[in-house]
């Protein structure tokens, strides 16, 4: 597996990464993760310029915004134009946040979702809240 820039808690702009970077078969059980910033997920905080494939997170995920089961934020790089892809993933933890709010993912914007879902409650969420995504912003596409 190709090692990526991802952020949680952060909203300073990640370094590209290779085109080939990205998780696949990667899991977290359990665990808590809670933070206190924005773009917080239960496996990637921010995912930019990446896939994502057959990945889970079952434990509770907290933080301010963009905040998803799986992932905070998923986008594209603007630099390069390319976009992030999350195929057959899935969520279980119960999510808390206050906008763009996800079971899944808390925003997704010029990225793909495929075959993936989130069976977690949203404890918690002001703007911006849904069981899957929280937010579907510019060309962001769920199939």
């Amino acid at each position: 597996m190709a090692e990526a820039a991802l952020e949680v808690a952060n909203d300073a702009p990640a370094p590209a990464p290779p085109p080939d970077a990205g998780a696949s078969d990667a899991g977290t059980d359990g665990g808590a993760p809670a933070g206190t910033g924005d773009s917080c997920g239960g496996l990637v905080g921010r995912q930019q310029y990446t896939t994502v494939t057959d990945c889970h997170a079952t434990g509770r995920v907290a933080g301010n915004n963009y905040v998803g089961g799986l992932v905070g934020y998923s986008h594209r790089d603007n630099s390069y134009g390319n976009s992030s892809s999350l195929n057959k993933c899935y969520a279980t933890g119960n999510v808390q946040g206050f906008e763009q709010v996800g079971g899944l993912v808390g925003r997704n914007e010029y990225s793909s979702i495929s075959k993936s879902y989130s069976s977690g409650s949203i404890v918690n969420g002001n703007n911006y809240v849904g069981g899957c995504v929280g937010y579907n912003a510019t060309n962001g596409s769920i199939s």
